[in-house]
């Protein structure tokens, strides 16, 4: 039996007016019972070349036996469901430029007709639902630039038509009663799709055609040219192809590649032209991918005499021609070197044609650094023989100097000079070999040797030289004056150069066993000390020099075989002979000790409390010692600066035996230094030898012809005091 159910009525616009040919319309039929055909939507369009479409009283009309939904074979039962969509396209009836719509469906039952009157509703732009997207979102994204229609050939650049198959979801209210949404329908099918493609095409202008491509996707363009770029969709209208095409076009413009500039000194390694006077060259070490560049200018900066080339190819080695070079003794300059050293700056040029804008395509601006070097010149210096030297001794010295090539080429080809500075007098050997031994015989612990090298770095005259103190070996010399002995040192530390102090200690050698007497402190006025013996016996005097590197010290024993005598000491009494400070001294240190000398070896317990020091009545805390003939106080804390003190040695102070003692107290005063003077220097609690007032160590009197000897005592700046 042939299929046979009739659905018509009319069809109204939003005016409530009825509608007309204008009002096209399509046909879903959904299965639900078992039996029924499957769910489809009518081919009418297909069949019958158009789609549906109202009469002009509103009026539509269809059977669900037409050819275009299930045929008169078809089967439909109750319970299913048909449904009709209307709408009104300004464009040209694919549903992807609506402005009204309206859906209804029908539930089937056991009658052969259905009618149902529809109202349409309106859609429009500001409601979201215009669904045909603006076609020029068709892009090509060139790179570079990005965003514009600008490439190069060879390039891939990216394009994508993927923005133009949105279609955004919209709810309105339909004469159903109900929600319809923009996608779907109760019935679970896609009812107004508004703009569906199912094909994209391109035509890149490259001679290839039309190609069926994905929506997004890379292309190159060659040769330079502007090429027409048409994108074309296929749109459907629900489940099915339109066949409606939409085409769009973007015009890009595709140049040759641009150059990448870069150069080369073909004589420099790492950008740096090592040896002076080497002739350069240069070389264009860029790319040229299309061999697009029309001529290359180079400017070679070099001071005031630059070269300038124009126009030249790019595969062209360019020489400095008006490099002037440099010269140096024995060496003329070679022409098309640098004439200075450091650093040159090279500049480019490019000309080349982008295949668009011909004379006016932008040229191509570089540079780029070449340094020239200089050559290095010698490590000055040499060796002592011998080291240590002596005063007055004949000395070599060896000249060790390294890397020397470049020694005599400076100047008329001098090489090296040697000079001696013995602390005045000046001794020079000029524009000697590096083999030559320099003799000399200095005299001066002071003197320095100096070696100079002459040599030229490429481009100026230089010297380099070396100057070192003669290194000397500690020396003493003893010599007798009246009753005193007179030491002095001479010699440097290891380090060679002007001492920083000398120190001498005295030792009695009665049996070898070196007893310590006596020692100076250490300071630069030590030099020359004069020395007063009281015992006969054998000595050991040894004198140090300190200053750079490591003290050098020497050594030397005086045998004293009798005690000088001859007025002045009386040495059958008790007395003192001698202070330090001395007596008014002024500008005394306020960390001395104050010492007494006696005529004759001192008995300790006879000593405290009578051998004091104080400030202007105030006894100073300190604490009091006996060795041999001296009595030592040496104050708890520093002394006051500027600073009058009162020293007093009582009677009661005995000899040894105590059989002679002091006949009257004796007083002296000294004055300190100002903190001004003390902040220059000096040693914690020593007593410095002053050349005004040696020390003066009275250590015992030996007994001659079993009587005692007569001490002599006629130092300048010695207080003597008689008893």
């Amino acid at each position: 039996m042939a299929l046979n159910k009739q659905f018509s009525g009319f069809v109204y616009h939003t005016n409530d007016t009825l509608g007309n040919s204008d009002i096209y319309y399509r046909v879903y039929f959904n299965k639900v019972n078992g039996s029924s055909s499957s769910s489809q939507w009518d081919t009418y369009e297909t069949v019958e070349g158009q789609v549906r479409t109202c009469e002009a009283t509103g009026y539509y009309a269809f059977n669900l036996g037409d050819a275009g939904i299930l045929s008169q074979e078809g089967v439909a039962a109750s319970g299913d469901r048909v449904l009709v969509t209307f709408f009104i396209d300004n464009d040209d009836k694919d549903s992807d430029a609506l402005t009204a719509v309206g859906t209804y469906y029908w539930t089937m039952t056991s009658a052969d007709n259905y009618s149902k009157d529809q109202q349409l509703v309106s859609v429009d732009e500001t409601s979201n639902v215009y669904c045909k997207p603006d076609l020029t979102q068709w892009r090509l994204n060139s790179q570079p630039p990005a965003g514009t229609s600008n490439g190069y050939v060879n390039t891939n650049y990216s394009y994508s038509s993927a923005n133009c198959d949105y279609v955004r979801q919209h709810s309105y209210s339909t004469t159903m009663g109900g929600t319809m949404y923009h996608y779907y329908t109760l019935l679970g099918t896609i009812v107004h799709n508004g703009f569906r493609i199912t094909t994209r095409e391109y035509d890149f202008d490259d001679g290839v055609g039309w190609q069926t491509l994905g929506a997004t996707g890379v292309n190159q363009w060659n040769p330079a040219d502007s090429y027409e770029n048409l994108l074309r969709l296929t749109t459907g209208f629900g489940n099915s192809d339109q066949s409606i095409r939409h085409v769009d076009d973007i015009q890009l413009v595709i140049r040759w590649r641009l150059p990448v500039p870069d150069l080369e000194c073909l004589q420099a390694v790492a950008g740096h032209v090592i040896t002076p006077d080497t002739i350069v060259t240069f070389l264009y070490n860029g790319t040229d991918p299309d061999n697009r560049i029309t001529g290359i200018d180079w400017v070679i900066n070099d001071s005031t005499t630059n070269t300038y080339v124009y126009g030249a190819d790019s595969t062209a080695i360019i020489a400095h021609t008006n490099g002037p070079g440099t010269g140096w003794y024995n060496h003329p300059a070679s022409s098309g070197a640098f004439g200075v050293s450091g650093t040159h700056n090279i500049e480019l040029v490019v000309h080349w044609d982008n295949g668009i804008d011909g004379t006016s395509t932008p040229d191509i601006l570089y540079n780029e650094d070449v340094i020239q070097d200089l050559f290095s010149g010698p490590t000055v210096n040499f060796t002592q023989d011998p080291s240590p030297t002596e005063i007055n001794s004949s000395t070599d010295f060896h000249n060790t100097s390294t890397n020397i090539g470049r020694v005599g080429t400076a100047g008329d080809g001098e090489q090296f000079d040697w000079r001696l500075d013995d602390n005045g007098p000046i001794t020079e050997v000029l524009d000697a070999t590096s083999t030559y031994v320099f003799t000399v015989t200095p005299t001066d612990t002071l003197a320095t040797i100096r070696l100079l090298a002459h040599w030229n770095d490429g481009f100026t005259d230089r010297s380099s030289q070396v100057t070192k103190s003669i290194i000397f070996t500690a020396k003493i010399t003893i010599t007798k004056e009246n009753c005193y002995y007179i030491f002095h040192i001479a010699g440097t530390s290891t380090g060679g150069g002007a001492p920083t102090g000398y120190k001498w200690e005295v030792y009695r050698d009665p049996d070898g066993a070196n007893t310590l007497l006596w020692s100076s402190p250490t300071d630069l006025s030590q030099q020359d000390l004069r020395y007063y013996f009281t015992y006969v016996d054998e000595f050991l005097v040894t004198g140090t020099v300190y200053g750079a590197g490591s003290p050098t010290s020497d050594s030397s024993s005086i045998l004293i075989t009798e005690i000088c005598t001859g007025g002045g000491v009386d040495a059958t009494s008790f007395v003192l002979i001698a202070t330090d400070p001395d007596d008014t001294e002024t500008d005394v240190s306020s960390q001395t000790v104050i010492r007494a000398i006696f005529s004759q070896e001192v008995l300790a317990s006879s000593v405290p409390g009578r051998f004091t020091v104080s400030n202007a009545g105030v006894p100073v805390d300190g604490t009091t010692t006996v060795t041999g003939y001296v009595v030592t106080f040496v104050p708890a804390a520093e002394l006051e600066f500027e600073t009058d003190y009162t020293v007093t040695a009582s009677t009661g102070i005995t000899n040894l035996d105590g059989t002679l003692g002091l006949l009257s107290d004796h007083v002296w005063t000294f004055t300190t230094e100002t903190e001004e003077a003390a902040a220059g220097g000096g040693s914690a609690l020593i007593v410095e030898d002053k050349p005004k007032k040696p020390l003066i160590i009275v250590t015992g009197v030996k007994e001659r012809d079993g009587g005692r000897a007569t001490l002599e005592v006629s130092v300048k700046g010695v207080t003597v005091k008689d008893g």
